[in-house]
């Protein structure tokens, strides 16, 4: 990290997301994956959680699970 990025996060401009962070958020994303009832018909549920993390995590945005990515996930593999 060089002091550009540390003069970005203290201004506000990008965020410091630590390892640990990182950690928390596939692990929040996995709870809440196996808490949408939709899931208990899934044979590899974390095979599936974890295409979905990816996705998710390659992208901009919120990194926590939505029924919504179930959705588009099943609707694919029709």
């Amino acid at each position: 990290m060089t002091v550009a990025d540390l003069i970005q996060v203290y201004e506000g401009k990008t965020e410091l997301v630590s390892a640990e962070e990182k950690t928390y958020q596939w692990n929040n994303f996995v709870k809440d994956f196996n808490k949408d009832p939709r899931t208990k018909a899934i044979g590899n549920r974390m095979n599936v959680a974890a295409q979905l993390w990816k996705q998710v995590r390659d992208n901009p945005g919120s990194k926590q699970y939505s029924p919504d990515l179930l959705a588009s996930y099943l609707d694919d593999k029709k």
